[in-house]
């Protein structure tokens, strides 16, 4: 039996419990389908979905104003269900309530490398004692706060050490409070423990060629402590045990079914679903725990249910899908 490690954290713990029997009722609904998001339509009706919500300045236009936002690339909740948004180009954190109104902003709102200071955030994460870990990018490190916003402490700095980071761009959390986070331009991921010491890496050159990495971004880890990363190219989903060892991977580079274009997330269900966001095909892919694929969902677009460079997935609190919709400068709730 696998040692179980964790969830992902507040990133995917809060998902409402999804049943197997439930999971292949998604499968009989997407298999093979196309789906256009409109409201009532099978897979949004699955993920609770009374029709789709978008959060955003109207048109898909980016804005500067309050649940506004300028290519957004990530989002985590809190165990309250506020939504924590990345809010890239803008160079801050929004906090918005479980309702989708706005609460505050984290950072200072404009680009530096100070204290408190973030230059393209590009994901978070709050852990189990209600602190929130910012991937700052455009920094080469991850910033802390408190949920409020007030600073606490910087993690790495640029580099290719142990510890160090060259474009990071994910992150996610066990309960037991490891952080996990792609090291994209170092092609690699790193284990942090809960006072942020280097713990480990993976996918790195010291594995045989199948488990290297190369341009990693999504990652998230299930029950059993599987880690699931998302690579660019070529594009698959590879599959790690939290000591590091390689499981396998699936999926390939392309436009067809279970085929992955610009893969730039994951997430997995109660159940074991994985749930990819394809920036490349502009779609959400759907697979079992057995990476067997079973539908998508979404279409280039800027309507209700498409995407323009779909860059994160979660589940929210009630089990609804979560995509930020990143060139159209939005999030929305399936």
């Amino acid at each position: 039996m696998r040692e179980r490690v964790g969830t992902r954290g507040s990133k995917t713990s809060h998902g409402r419990p999804i049943s197997p029997g439930e999971f292949s009722t998604l499968r009989s609904a997407v298999d093979g389908d196309e789906q256009t998001g409109a409201p009532g339509d099978s897979v949004t009706d699955y993920y609770v979905g009374k029709g789709v919500r978008s959060i955003g300045a109207p048109n898909c236009k980016s804005g500067t104003g309050v649940a506004e936002f300028k290519k957004p690339m990530g989002i985590s909740f809190d165990k309250s269900g506020n939504m924590f948004v990345a809010d890239t180009e803008n160079n801050r954190v929004q906090v918005l309530k479980k309702s989708g109104t706005f609460s505050h902003i984290i950072g200072a709102g404009k680009q530096g490398s100070g204290k408190g200071e973030l230059n393209n955030p590009t994901d978070s994460v709050v852990d189990s004692q209600g602190f929130l870990y910012v991937v700052d990018s455009g920094n080469n490190r991850l910033c802390v706060f408190t949920t409020q916003g007030k600073f606490v402490r910087t993690i790495g700095r640029e580099g290719k050490g142990e510890g160090e980071f060259m474009n990071p761009r994910k992150i996610c959390a066990t309960k037991d409070n490891y952080f996990i986070v792609s090291d994209s331009d170092n092609n690699r991921v790193q284990i942090f423990d809960s006072r942020g010491n280097f713990l480990r890496i993976i996918g790195g050159s010291d594995n045989a060629p199948e488990g290297q990495l190369r341009q990693p971004v999504g990652v998230t880890c299930d029950s059993h402590g599987l880690i699931y990363i998302t690579q660019m190219k070529p594009a698959s989903i590879k599959v790690y045990a939290f000591d590091g060892g390689y499981i396998g991977q699936f999926g390939k580079e392309g436009k067809g079914k279970g085929e992955l274009l610009g893969p730039s997330d994951v997430t997995v269900d109660a159940s074991g679903g994985i749930i990819v966001s394809e920036w490349g095909n502009c779609r959400i892919s759907i697979f079992d725990e057995r990476g067997h694929y079973h539908g998508k969902y979404g279409k280039r677009g800027k309507k209700y249910g498409e995407f323009d460079g779909p860059c994160c997935v979660e589940l929210n609190q009630e089990g609804r899908l979560v995509v930020v919709d990143t060139w159209n400068h939005r999030i929305q709730i399936l």
